[in-house]
């Protein structure tokens, strides 16, 4: 079923209120993508923008193949569905808001049961900025916390170098897809990956 996840994430363009409206109208991702018609999907509230990618995509794009791709990448798809137990509890429950349907993980995100602190910047940083910020991680590396952030450049690469730098775990929640890492990040996403996660 996680091939029809993944084809189904990219016709919702990552978006969840889409996502969730076929997850909770569907039994069998893979009977709607070969069979659903456009106006049921319009009827549960796929707008025009997604019947069209689901239009185009229909044409060409084979979801067993697409997620053997992502596997043999090494990434990970985990599903909010199913029990899959290592999609992360916090995440389920986020209030009023929809958790992602679907996480890309390169690596292995660390328990929940560990503290995490999310450390986030400009990427305009100042010398008093990155010299605080490593402050703030050192600080906090006797607790055993993880530290998350978001890999863009100035204060949020500080912070995974100085968690990286105390021997702690580091998490990157990327704002494009772990298959999409610019070649100037890859090395250090790599570094990333094997001590905590990069996860889109």
């Amino acid at each position: 079923m996680k091939p029809y996840f993944h084809a189904w994430n990219l016709v919702c363009q990552g978006m969840p209120k889409p996502f969730w409206a076929v997850l909770n109208s569907f039994k069998n991702l893979k009977r709607a993508w070969e069979k659903a018609s456009e106006s049921r999907l319009f009827e549960i509230g796929l707008r025009p923008i997604y019947l069209k990618k689901l239009r185009e995509m229909r044409k060409n794009f084979d979801p067993l193949l697409e997620f053997s791709k992502i596997i043999n990448q090494n990434i990970k798809i985990i599903v909010c569905r199913y029990d899959d137990d290592e999609y992360p509890a916090r995440l389920k429950n986020l209030n009023n808001h929809l958790p992602p349907a679907i996480l890309y993980v390169k690596g292995k995100i660390p328990s929940c049961s560990k503290a995490f602190v999310s450390i986030v910047g400009t990427r305009r940083m100042t010398g008093y900025g990155e010299s605080v910020t490593k402050q703030i991680v050192r600080t906090l590396r006797d607790y055993n916390f993880v530290i998350t952030s978001g890999m863009a450049y100035g204060i949020d690469s500080t912070a995974h170098k100085a968690a990286l730098e105390n021997r702690m775990q580091t998490v990157a929640v990327l704002g494009f897809g772990v298959n999409r890492i610019p070649d100037h990040l890859k090395q250090f996403a790599h570094t990333i990956s094997k001590n905590g996660a990069l996860i889109s």
